[in-house]
């Protein structure tokens, strides 16, 4: 077992027909006589198979053995953002930038697809050390939107994670678009940068209150040599 999270475990295995490292994401089983959980878990295989870009996580197979519903997907190296932050506290701005610009091309091309990934946030970014630089690869799509013309598929009440979440999200969170993820993403940078968050309270209900309706902060206050349009870009986001 590598990881483990609400809804499901991550074990590393090997593919006897690939013969090399692979993650393979299994519903706990306590959800997976739940068929909310279940339609979830399978949807987030479906939604993920469809796409093919190399800073999204590459499915290889999904499916239900015996009662044990899976998605088998690339095995990852490296850490995720989550941990890199905590390690180096603030991240230069050149090294933000390279993470970045894989996270931005994935949010494009799923963007362009007409999905929202609706829970940007640093444990979702996983850092592929087998490469230099590190590709940024973005994962978990479980809460996900997908949009076109037929049909709004939004099977969950789950509103992402508070500490990223857009105001447009509080408020209706089956109704958001693509700049959910951007608002997120820009929390995100200003995370990376200062090493803090832009609202941080201990109450639930302050910080929903700040997303709501305080001014993004001046990422310059905390880090004085940030260049004037890397700040506005992040309060624009």
């Amino acid at each position: 077992q590598i990881g483990r999270g609400g809804m499901a475990e991550v074990y590393r295995a090997t593919s006897p027909s690939r013969n090399k490292s692979v993650a393979i994401k299994v519903l706990r089983a306590a959800l997976a006589d739940d068929d909310s959980f279940r339609k979830r878990f399978m949807r987030e295989a479906e939604i993920i198979s469809r796409l093919e870009h190399p800073n999204i996580v590459n499915i290889i197979d999904f499916g239900d053995e015996n009662g044990i519903y899976h998605i088998v997907m690339e095995h990852l190296s490296g850490p995720d953002l989550n941990n890199l932050i905590k390690q180096e506290k603030q991240i230069t701005l050149p090294k933000t930038i390279s993470i970045l610009r894989g996270v931005a091309d994935a949010l494009d091309y799923a963007h362009k697809n007409g999905l929202v990934h609706r829970d940007i946030k640093p444990s979702n970014v996983m850092l592929d050390s087998s490469t230099i630089p590190a590709r940024a690869v973005l994962t978990d799509f479980g809460i996900a939107k997908i949009i076109d013309s037929q049909t709004l598929m939004t099977n969950t009440n789950m509103l992402g994670t508070l500490d990223y979440i857009a105001p447009e999200q509080i408020q209706a969170s089956a109704e958001v678009d693509s700049r959910a993820d951007i608002y997120a993403l820009g929390v995100m940078t200003y995370q990376m940068i200062t090493g803090t968050l832009p609202f941080e309270h201990p109450s639930t209900g302050a910080l929903l209150l700040a997303h709501l309706n305080a001014p993004p902060p001046d990422a310059r206050a905390l880090v004085r040599d940030l260049p004037r349009n890397v700040a506005h870009s992040i309060q624009q986001a």
